[in-house]
């Protein structure tokens, strides 16, 4: 993380959004900064813990879940490729998580 809190993905994502599209002269950058920014999304989606899938939008290839961490990071959408297949098919069913604060009676 920078000074700001933002991570590496986050940085990444900041830089090619604001990196011009149109401009043939920093085609290259585009290109290098979209590799970066999906060797970064491998990384991290491939070990990070989603404890479940909120909502979801957009469709095909542009499908996204909105996730919770388990480390307590902020809500994040994420492409549907980098979501476990149990999590989107729980999410898909309807199924909810939640936490038992105890068990009553026997």
């Amino acid at each position: 993380m920078n000074e700001k809190g933002k991570t590496l993905l986050e940085l990444a994502k900041e830089i090619l959004r604001v990196t011009p599209k149109g401009n043939p002269a920093q085609f290259a950058q585009r290109l290098a900064l979209e590799g970066v920014v999906k060797e970064l999304e491998g990384a991290v989606f491939e070990y990070a813990e989603v404890v479940e899938a909120m909502e979801k939008r957009g469709k095909r290839d542009n499908l996204e879940y909105l996730v919770r961490w388990k480390d307590g990071g902020e809500n994040e959408w994420v492409k549907a490729k980098w979501v476990a297949e149990d999590l989107v098919r729980d999410f898909e069913q309807g199924l909810e998580y939640a936490m038992a604060d105890g068990i009553q009676g026997q």
